[in-house]
């Protein structure tokens, strides 16, 4: 089907993010335990610093203490700042993991003494601030009303609309009572307008409860895709991006037929 022309118009920052990265605020504890547990296991260097002072300190995190509640660090360098992080009782923790960069803030409980050394004992961060690149624009699609069908792991389909869409992947809104798991990978189906629905798999890696409205928005990036599949993403993005210009040019009963 080959639409009428539709003269040039500009889109908004609401619809359109070309800012390359994606920064969230993750308070799924689960998920926020699966990331910094990743830190533990590559032993990966963190930056530490005080609120009050420009110097940037380095350490490891050692151990996330799901059960207590507690995040436990290594000995903090240069050696200077040991004394001050037990006088500031708290400090900013940055990191970068499998491409994305991990902040939040950190409150101080007490240190732990091991011989000669010393560790440093903090309460599990309430929410952690994930920032990842994003493989080209995201385009804010959810006023077109793409109607989205994921899969559970038992195979029941949850209905809902497509949020957003990018060339890396998609966010969906759910009704509240789906039981979909971060870092899990989801079969996917897509039903563009007048586009053949559009079958991938997400792996998902944020979930988001917007408890006014009882719903859940799905973050997720596409895996396995082949080159056919990347093919179809990107003229898929183009499609929708189309017709989102088209609708704002349209009356409101025109829309229907979108």
């Amino acid at each position: 089907m080959c639409p009428s022309p539709v003269p040039p118009v500009t889109m908004t920052s609401s619809d359109v993010d070309n800012s390359q990265q994606a920064t969230l605020r993750l308070d799924d504890r689960s998920y926020v335990i699966t990331l910094l547990n990743k830190l533990v296991q590559h032993r990966v260097l963190v930056s530490v610093t005080l609120s009050d002072q420009p110097q940037v300190y380095t350490s490891t995190l050692l151990l996330v203490d799901a059960d207590k509640n507690t995040l436990l660090l290594d000995e903090i360098f240069p050696a200077v700042g040991r004394r001050h992080l037990l006088e500031a009782k708290s400090c900013h923790l940055h990191a970068r993991v499998e491409g994305a960069t991990l902040n939040t803030e950190l409150s101080f409980i007490e240190a732990v003494k091991d011989n000669v050394l010393i560790y440093y004992l903090f309460e599990f961060p309430e929410v952690v601030e994930y920032t990842q690149r994003r493989e080209g624009h995201r385009v804010r699609v959810d006023s077109l009303n793409v109607v989205a069908e994921i899969y559970s792991a038992n195979g029941m389909a949850y209905k809902g609309i497509l949020h957003d869409f990018s060339p890396g992947g998609v966010s969906l809104e759910l009704d509240e009572g789906s039981d979909f798991r971060n870092t899990e990978i989801y079969r996917c189906t897509l039903y563009p307008p007048h586009e053949t629905p559009f079958h991938c798999k997400l792996e998902i890696c944020c979930r988001r409860h917007d408890a006014p409205r009882k719903k859940v928005i799905l973050g997720g990036s596409f895996v396995e895709l082949d080159r056919r599949g990347e093919h179809a993403v990107n003229k898929l993005v183009t499609e929708l991006e189309r017709q989102l210009l088209r609708s704002r040019r349209m009356p409101q009963g025109e829309k229907e037929g979108l």
